[in-house]
């Protein structure tokens, strides 16, 4: 799948950096695909679907059929209602061009996901001579 997200960036001769932006990811999670150190997610999929359209989801995940869907999908005039945007005219893959920038969601590291707030109670300073101090937050 990789060989084929790399495809659909070349031949929209978009930058690894903008090509992550279009699909909503980050570049460096990109880079790692490209280099074989993870595999693509379901947001990659998802990513590629909203802003290529066109590309036919069956290709980009198993390989099966052509990389473009043969016919376009048929929309709904009142679902979807004609657009003032023009694709970049005279590009040899102008349907390819993407419809709308996809934010990007940052990722949460799963060990964070369960830590506790913790605050400061109290702080203790022992001296040399034996006796001590508490500090107390706000006091």
């Amino acid at each position: 799948m990789k060989d084929r997200i790399k495809l659909i960036q070349n031949q929209t001769n978009m930058s690894q950096q903008d090509f992550a932006k279009a699909i909503g990811v980050a570049p460096g999670s990109l880079s790692s695909v490209y280099s074989g150190r993870t595999q693509p997610t379901n947001n990659y999929v998802q990513g590629i679907h909203h802003a290529f359209p066109e590309i036919n989801i069956n290709w980009l995940m198993f390989g099966e059929g052509e990389m473009t869907s043969s016919a376009p999908r048929e929309a709904d005039p009142t679902l979807f209602p004609p657009s003032d945007e023009t694709p970049a005219a005279g590009h040899p893959f102008e349907a390819l061009v993407p419809r709308q920038e996809v934010p990007v969601v940052p990722e949460v590291p799963a060990k964070d996901f369960d830590k506790i707030l913790r605050e400061v109670k109290e702080i203790r300073v022992f001296y040399s001579d034996g006796t001590y101090e508490i500090f107390l937050p706000g006091k």
